[in-house]
């Protein structure tokens, strides 16, 4: 019985590794551009770790190819501490060479 265990375990544990390795280049998609457009309005805020964006990203994203434009807005703290909501319109690309997102434009 123990060594009908251990080869059953061995079995299991060589299925799950088998989807774990290489699947091949990125893809874009919304969760990405959301996030590469969080990480580049950050860097243009006043006081960047206050930054509080909305968490639901499916209403905000619209697709084109692996062009992506975010409309939303960031809560975030300004020169004199003070909470201010800022609107944003954020269009990225996705470079499948170098598998990284590039800003097209960022209008705040």
């Amino acid at each position: 019985m123990t060594k009908f265990l251990a080869t059953t375990i061995l079995a299991v544990v060589g299925l799950m590794m088998i989807g774990c390795g290489p699947s091949g280049p990125a893809e874009p998609d919304e969760v990405g551009a959301w996030v590469a457009c969080q990480t580049m309005v950050k860097s243009r805020l006043k006081s960047p770790s206050t930054a509080d964006f909305p968490a639901d990203y499916r209403n905000s994203v619209a697709r084109s190819g692996s062009s992506f434009t975010v409309k939303s807005f960031v809560d975030s703290q300004n020169s004199f501490g003070a909470t201010v909501r800022t609107n944003y319109i954020c269009e990225v690309r996705f470079d499948q060479t170098d598998e990284s997102w590039n800003l097209t434009s960022l209008d705040m």
